[in-house]
């Protein structure tokens, strides 16, 4: 996916609850309110900056919004603003799933009291998503067809998308602050899956 083609600004249409701002100063080290609990791990930061995504699908596309996407994408019109924008929600939705199903598959992965013990004890859960949610991706770009006639919003939202996640202020950012340790080793096997996945893709296609 072409980076260059993306705005570096921050994504505009995920609006965090309230109580996720406290959550995002507890889990950077700030001090708590008093009687806040001390700690919230990333996934559930994860998962409560998410959530609002599945309800706001018909948003009111705004100028500023739509002045943006036409600036970045190529092939867009004002009346594609507005599928970008759905497009993009329901990609966060399906993301969001995926960082649902890895919550409820461990019933004490948000319980961990301090950064230390979140980046250590749901380390699995980390490695697991950032997998899960690359192949989810790439199974996107691979089925996305450049003749069709929503090409141009669908690799809008993809961009949009992936940024959202994956860029200098995405969501897996934040694991820095709790000094996750990803190796070398680790992305080899992740590289290793995601070829393993576009090879048996393609040749498919092929057959």
């Amino acid at each position: 996916m072409d980076e260059n083609t993306q705005s570096n600004e921050p994504v505009e249409h995920i609006e965090m609850p309230d109580n996720v701002e406290d959550m995002l100063a507890r889990f950077t080290g700030q001090a708590p309110e008093e009687g806040a609990p001390a700690y919230h791990t990333v996934l559930e930061v994860w998962r409560e900056t998410l959530r609002p995504a599945r309800e706001l699908q018909n948003e009111r596309v705004t100028p500023q919004y739509a002045s943006r996407m036409l600036s970045s994408y190529p092939g867009l019109t004002y009346a594609t603003v507005s599928d970008v924008q759905r497009a993009y929600y329901d990609l966060m939705s399906g993301l969001l799933g995926i960082l649902e199903q890895e919550v409820e598959s461990d019933c004490d992965c948000l319980d961990w009291p301090t950064p230390e013990e979140d980046a250590l004890e749901n380390a699995h859960h980390y490695k697991n998503l950032l997998m899960l949610w690359q192949q989810a991706f790439l199974q996107h770009e691979l089925e996305w067809n450049a003749k069709a006639d929503d090409a141009a919003i669908k690799i809008a939202a993809l961009s949009e998308t992936h940024k959202a996640f994956f860029g200098p202020t995405g969501l897996t950012q934040y694991l820095e602050n709790i000094r996750f340790e990803y190796t070398d080793e680790d992305a080899e096997a992740l590289g290793d899956v995601l070829n393993e996945q576009r090879d048996a893709f393609l040749a498919g296609s092929v057959e």
